[in-house]
């Protein structure tokens, strides 16, 4: 009489790329085993295969992939809070207040042009002298957009057409 080789649970497992546990799910719906509780592998994958059983359509995928799947997003998800800490990223949220805030100010400032300037431009007749004032008040405002451009965002800002 020939002795059949025989493999334990976790070998069996191993060897079609699937946990232990699985295993174990499949002996729980039928899957053949000795009175050690060992497997005989003909036996085992005959009845995975007479009940249409394998690792891609029981679990989705095979536990090794499964596994390398959530170790790579377990990397992904480090990076992205080791950017959070190192101060590469903000949220977009804070993003979006802090330029809503920029732009106000912004509008705010051409806005108030004509009420700052309006005395000195009604005693001035050189149209390059009035030129430059416009120009030296408007690179004023948006020097301060790029001040807190840089403070807020760390962003840098040309200016002066660099």
């Amino acid at each position: 009489m020939t002795r059949t080789e025989t493999v334990s649970r976790s070998a069996f497992a191993a060897a079609i790329g699937v946990s232990p546990q699985m295993v174990s799910r499949y002996i729980a719906a039928g899957l053949p085993r000795l009175p050690d509780g060992r497997l005989d592998p003909a036996a085992a994958h005959a009845w995975l295969e007479e009940n249409r059983v394998s690792p891609d359509t029981t679990t989705g995928q095979g536990y090794a992939l499964s596994k390398a799947k959530l170790e790579a997003a377990k990397a992904g998800l480090a990076e992205l809070e080791l950017a959070a800490k190192s101060a590469k990223t903000l949220d977009a949220a804070e993003v979006r207040q802090l330029l809503s805030t920029m732009v106000i100010q912004v509008r705010d400032g051409v806005m108030a042009l004509p009420g700052l300037l309006c005395d000195r431009l009604a005693t001035m007749s050189d149209p390059i002298a009035i030129s430059l004032l416009l120009e030296a008040e408007i690179r004023r405002i948006l020097q301060r957009f790029a001040d807190a451009a840089e403070r807020d965002l760390g962003a840098e800002v040309p200016t002066d057409g660099e």
